[in-house]
């Protein structure tokens, strides 16, 4: 029974316009190709960065340069600000249901009914 009302719940909760929203802005910020060029570079700055600071370094300021660069231009973009907002949507969505799913659980913890259908 659990499998079933999850799945519903996974159903409902793809079929939501908080998770519609994240899907379309998903799609648009994939289909921004100097976006998508501009994040995996500040991905790999950032491991770069990592591992210097890691083995003791520092990081040379031409990549302290290209960092704030590549944030200024992401941070600019409405595709990416788009992106962000819906994700914040969507994770509010899902803390509301965790919220509500918790109380179930405490609701049910604390019943002396008990049911197995």
């Amino acid at each position: 029974m659990l499998d079933q009302k999850a799945k519903e719940l996974g159903r409902l909760l793809g079929q939501s316009p908080e998770y519609q929203a994240l899907r379309r802005a998903r799609d648009l910020l994939a289909g921004d190709a100097e976006l998508m060029r501009a994040l995996q570079r500040l991905d790999a700055l950032r491991d770069a960065a990592g591992a210097l600071v890691d083995s003791g370094g520092s990081l040379p300021p031409e990549m302290d340069k290209e960092v704030e660069l590549l944030v200024a231009q992401v941070d600019k973009s409405p595709v990416y600000r788009g992106y962000l907002a819906a994700h914040a949507g969507f994770e509010k969505l899902l803390g509301n249901v965790n919220r509500l799913i918790q109380e179930g659980i405490e609701a049910g913890a604390s019943s002396s009914i008990i049911t197995l259908s």
